[in-house]
């Protein structure tokens, strides 16, 4: 297996789910969703130089997230199906208490520029929650065992050089943004091959707070996504 240190390109992100996950099919997924105002201001516009160079597909910072779960597709789960998964995260995530997250400094993957999500624990707790829903009520999801929380500044379209990324990357430093994790949303996302969009469709409180009610039309974000 390579690492990091000996890989010398990225290839293309939708390349490689197309088998499992294919253009303009909705999919259920589950994320906690960041403000896009703090992640215009921190992460999109400070980096910019970077996520929009030749290869990249950038992130609009509405569109920011970072993955807890990828579900089954919507199409494959009936409401009924859905139901007890909903009431099982939601008893879940009552006993969890809302927590900061750091955003750390962008990083080149093999398929993206990412910045990993800290405290990891934290998240593998929602991560749990989720998984663990899904399969009490047989419905098929992500195989891998193992979770890395992270937010995608910019997905690689195709194959390149990624020396020229990590070399702006370690000239480039700022500021590490904190983020409030107070709710797993779950969405209906899909994909165009360059750009990944959603509407949501249920947003679940941790800590027992108050409900959000999930929008009656299709929505792009839940939170502030003003220019």
């Amino acid at each position: 297996m390579t690492d990091d240190s000996e890989r010398t390109h990225v290839d293309s992100f939708f390349e490689k789910i197309a088998g499992r996950w294919p253009a303009g099919r909705q999919d259920y997924h589950w994320h906690v969703l960041p403000p896009a105002g703090l992640v215009r201001e921190h992460l999109a516009d400070p980096y910019l130089g970077i996520t929009t160079r030749p290869g990249l597909a950038r992130v609009d910072p509405e569109w920011a997230h970072i993955t807890v779960w990828h579900d089954a597709p919507v199409s494959d789960v009936s409401q009924q199906a859905m139901d007890p998964v909903l009431a099982r995260v939601r008893d879940r995530c009552r006993q969890v208490s809302p927590f900061t997250a750091r955003v750390r400094r962008p990083e080149v993957w093999a398929t993206a520029v990412v910045c990993p999500v800290y405290p990891g624990p934290a998240l593998r707790q929602l991560w749990a929650i989720v998984r663990e829903a899904a399969a009490g009520t047989g419905q098929p999801g992500q195989e891998s065992l193992n979770y890395f929380p992270h937010l995608t500044l910019a997905y690689a379209t195709g194959r390149s050089d990624d020396g020229p990324l990590r070399e702006q990357l370690t000239s480039t430093d700022h500021a590490e943004p904190v983020i409030s994790v107070d709710a797993l949303t779950l969405v209906a996302q899909q994909h165009d091959g360059r750009t990944i969009t959603w509407s949501v469709a249920e947003v679940i409180p941790l800590g027992g707070g108050p409900s959000a009610a999930a929008p009656s039309a299709p929505a792009r974000r839940r939170d502030d996504h003003a220019r």
